[in-house]
C-alpha cells in the first residue's frame, strides 16, 4: 500500500472514531425533559374579531412567547387594538386546570402588551419594538386612562329589571349617569363606611371594543325596600346589581334595606382618578325610625402593581410551578379531555422524584413492546412535552422506555427510576 493511500486510510479510520464519539456523547448528554409549547393543544381565541372563535391565522408560539419586553405604565393618548387568547383546555375530565393567556396590544407613547393568565396576581403592562403582523392596526379603538362619569337625562331603554323575587325594579328619577370606561381598573362603592362587598365594574383591555354607550342608574324595589346598581351597554346588554354592604366594624354584611329611599345625584362631570373616592349620590332613607343621609362614592382602583418580580405574574416567570403528569391510553387531541381509566394523573402532589426518574432515564437504540397506556405527557406552565411509552417486562421487574417522536430519540428508565415511575402510576401494575 502506498504511503498516501496510507495516510488517507487513517484519515478516514480516525473521522469515523471522531464521528462516533460525538454522536455518542450528543445523546449521551441530550436532555430527555425538553418542554415547549405544545401547538396542537392550544386554541386561539380572537374574542372580539371572530366573535369568540378559534382563530387559525394566529401562531400559538406568538402569543405564549408575548410579554417578554420591560414593564412599564401606560403613558399618552392610548388606542387598543386586538386581544387574543390563548386557551389549553384540562387534559382530563377530572381534572379542573384549563390554562390561559391573554394578551392585548396597545399604542400610546410606546407600543404596549398587556397580559394575564390564570396564575396572573394582576394584568402586566410591557413595551415592546412592534406590533406582530396579525395584528389589525387599522381598526384601533380609543381609549381613557381613567374612566369619566357624566350626568346624563337619559333614561335606560328596553329594559324592566326586576328583582329577586320577581318584583319590578323602579329607575330612579335623574340618577342615570353615562360611564366613559378605563382602560385597566376597578370601581369600588362605597356608602359612608360600608363598602360594597364586590366591585360594581371592572375595566380591561377588551372593555373598549364592546363597551360602548355605558349607563347606570340607581333602581329601588319598593317591595324589598332594597337599592340596586343598573347597568346598560352597547346594544341591549343590561345588568342590576343588588347594593349589599360590608361593615367593616360589625365584621358582617350590612343589612341592605333602605326604608323611603330617597336618592340624589351630587356630582355632574368627573374623571376617577386612581384611590380618590368621588361622591356621586346622597341616599336619605328611615333606619332605626330616624332619618340618615349618607353618600355613595365611587373609587377607581388599578388592576395592576409595578411590584411584579415577587408575584406570580407572568408564565414565563413560573416555569417551575407544580408540574402536571398523565399517562394515557390515546393521544390527547387538545379538545376533548380524556376520562379515566383511558387517563390517569400522577398520584400525590409531589412530582420532583418522579420528573428525576424521568430525567435520569438513558438514551437506547429500540424501545420496547407497546401496553395499554401509550403515551405520557408532562405539562409545567404554559409549556409540555409528549412521550411514547413501551415495555419490557422481566421476570421480576418491569423496563420502561420512553420515546420523544419529534427528536426520534428513546430513553430507557433506571432500575431505580422504573420503581419509582410505578409507584406514582400504580395501574400500570395492574396490567
Amino acid at each position: 500500500m502506498s504511503s498516501a493511500n496510507r495516510n488517507w486510510t487513517r484519515v478516514v479510520a480516525l473521522l469515523t472514531v471522531l464521528t462516533f464519539w460525538i454522536s455518542g456523547c450528543g445523546k449521551e448528554d441530550m436532555p430527555v425533559v425538553q418542554l415547549k409549547y405544545l401547538e396542537t393543544d392550544w386554541t386561539i381565541l380572537n374574542p372580539i374579531g371572530l366573535n369568540g372563535e378559534a382563530d387559525d391565522s394566529v401562531k400559538v408560539s406568538s402569543i405564549l412567547e408575548a410579554c417578554r419586553g420591560p414593564e412599564e405604565e401606560l403613558s399618552g393618548d392610548l388606542t387598543v387594538y386586538d386581544t387574543f387568547v390563548a386557551y389549553r383546555r384540562s387534559m382530563t375530565a377530572f381534572e379542573e386546570r384549563d390554562t390561559f393567556k391573554s394578551v392585548s396590544y396597545f399604542k400610546g407613547d410606546h407600543n404596549y402588551v398587556i397580559c394575564q393568565d390564570e396564575a396572573s396576581v394582576s394584568p402586566v403592562v410591557r413595551v415592546v419594538d412592534e406590533f406582530p403582523e396579525f395584528v389589525d392596526v387599522t381598526a384601533g379603538v380609543p381609549i381613557n386612562t381613567f374612566p369619566t362619569i357624566e350626568h346624563s337625562s337619559d333614561k335606560v331603554e328596553g329594559y324592566e329589571p326586576v328583582d329577586q323575587l320577581g318584583n319590578p325594579i323602579r329607575i330612579i328619577e335623574g340618577s342615570t349617569f353615562q360611564l366613559q370606561p378605563g382602560i385597566l381598573g376597578e370601581i369600588e362603592l362605597k356608602l359612608g363606611a360600608k363598602t360594597m362587598l364586590q366591585p360594581f365594574i371592572v375595566f380591561d383591555p377588551m372593555s373598549a371594543r364592546y363597551m360602548k354607550d355605558v349607563r347606570f342608574s340607581i333602581g329601588y324595589s319598593d317591595s324589598t325596600e332594597q337599592a340596586y346598581i343598573v347597568l346598560s351597554f352597547g346594544e341591549g346588554h343590561y345588568s342590576s346589581e343588588l347594593l349589599h354592604f360590608f361593615d367593616e366594624t360589625q365584621s358582617n354584611a350590612y343589612e341592605t334595606t333602605f326604608v323611603s329611599l330617597d336618592v340624589k345625584p351630587i356630582v355632574d362631570d368627573e374623571i376617577l382618578q386612581l384611590d380618590t373616592p368621588v361622591r356621586v349620590y346622597t341616599f336619605t332613607y328611615i333606619e332605626d325610625g330616624e332619618q340618615v343621609s349618607e353618600d355613595l362614592s365611587f373609587t377607581f382602583y388599578p388592576t395592576t402593581d409595578g411590584d411584579h418580580d415577587s408575584r406570580l405574574s407572568d408564565a414565563h416567570e413560573r416555569e417551575d410551578q407544580q408540574a402536571d403528569i398523565y399517562l394515557h391510553k390515546m393521544p390527547y387531541d387538545g379538545e376533548t379531555p380524556l376520562n379515566y381509566p383511558d387517563a390517569v394523573r400522577a398520584a400525590g402532589i409531589d412530582f420532583d422524584d418522579l420528573l428525576n426518574a424521568i430525567k435520569t432515564a438513558r438514551p437506547v437504540k429500540r424501545p420496547g413492546d407497546t401496553g395499554v397506556y401509550r403515551y405520557l405527557t408532562i405539562n409545567q406552565g404554559l409549556k409540555g412535552q409528549v412521550f411514547e411509552v413501551s415495555y419490557k417486562q422481566r421476570s421480576k421487574k418491569l423496563d420502561i422506555y420512553l420515546t420523544d417522536a419529534k427528536r426520534e430519540l428513546t430513553f430507557k428508565l433506571t432500575s431505580e427510576g422504573a420503581e419509582t415511575f410505578l409507584s406514582y402510576f400504580p395501574e400500570l401494575k395492574k396490567d
